[in-house]
Parts: structure tokens; C-alpha cells; sequence
């Protein structure tokens, strides 16, 4: 009986391991996460246009950054996602590809965004990816944008201060 409470008690122990674990690695994640955010901030604006307005969306599913550009007597919308050279273009294809398979029936967003990103890191282990984190994020932004949200339009349904389109 005694050898029984020590296997409960180290089965606890390693429980207790695997959740500091993984909170470190979420801590580490989220680091890298914002290392990500200003790293796309910095893209430049464009030849002959004065920035108005810059800002950036985060939640759940990304982070782009919103920039009102002015030339002449026009503004325009500018939207700054991740940039994908075409080695990584490829793998984002391959990465969408097979998470067509896995998405959800579910209506609740929040739990597609957890099968989408646990799906993904699947995937990139699959493919035995080495992946810096600028990589990591911007490929599992678009693999949510082309899954689950509203493809190339999603910055702008996202956008909050966004009121209305027009041709």
C-alpha cells in the first residue's frame, strides 16, 4: 500500500513537470510573439506616401498592422502581413493543404483556433521544419487566415475602426 501512494505521489510529480513545462514554453511563445509583432512593424512605407495613421491588430488567430497612407490628396489602406519568400510560400501551401483535413465542424471559433494551431504544430513536425519565429507565426497566421477566417479579406473584417467599404 505504501509503494502505491509513492506511484500516485510520482505520477503527481510528473504531472506537476509537464504543466511547468508547458507554461514555460507559453511563456517563451508569447515572448517570441511580440519579438514577432515588432519585427513587422518595421516594414517601411512605401516610396512617396506620408504615414496618417498606423496601427496593429492582435488576437487570437494573428497580427498584421494597419497603416493610413497619404499621396497627394488620396489616403489609402495599407495592410502589412507577413512576408513569405517562396520556400516558404510552398510550405504554406503544404500546411493549408492538410489542414483542410482536420478543421472542425464545431460553430465555436475558439476551439477551431485551438484544433488549427495544435494541428499545426503537428504538421510542422511532420515536415521535420526548422523554423525560426518569425516563420512560425507568420505561417500559422496564414494557416488560419486560408482555414478558418476570411482569407486575403480578414485584416479587413478584423479591422474595429474599419466602417464600411466601397468601390
Amino acid at each position: 500500500m505504501n509503494t502505491r501512494i509513492k506511484k500516485i505521489n510520482l505520477f503527481n510529480f510528473l504531472e506537476k513537470i509537464e504543466r511547468v513545462k508547458l507554461e514555460s514554453e507559453r511563456k517563451k511563445r508569447i515572448k517570441n510573439f511580440e519579438e514577432f509583432c515588432e519585427k513587422l512593424e518595421e516594414t517601411p512605407i512605401p516610396d512617396g506616401y506620408d504615414e496618417v495613421e498606423s496601427y496593429r491588430i492582435i488576437n487570437d488567430y494573428g497580427f498584421f498592422v494597419i497603416r493610413i497612407l497619404k499621396k497627394d490628396y488620396d489616403f489609402f489602406y495599407y495592410v502589412i502581413e507577413p512576408i513569405l519568400d517562396k520556400k516558404y510560400s510552398k510550405y504554406r501551401e503544404e500546411i493549408v493543404k492538410r489542414l483542410e483535413y482536420v478543421i472542425p465542424y464545431t460553430a465555436e471559433l475558439d476551439n477551431k483556433l485551438k484544433v488549427i494551431e495544435e494541428s499545426y504544430n503537428r504538421i510542422i513536425e511532420a515536415l521535420n521544419l526548422s523554423l525560426d519565429d518569425y516563420h512560425y507565426y507568420a505561417l500559422l497566421y496564414y494557416a488560419m487566415r486560408d482555414t478558418i477566417l476570411y482569407g486575403p479579406i480578414t485584416p479587413l473584417m478584423k479591422d474595429r475602426f474599419l466602417e464600411d467599404i466601397s468601390c
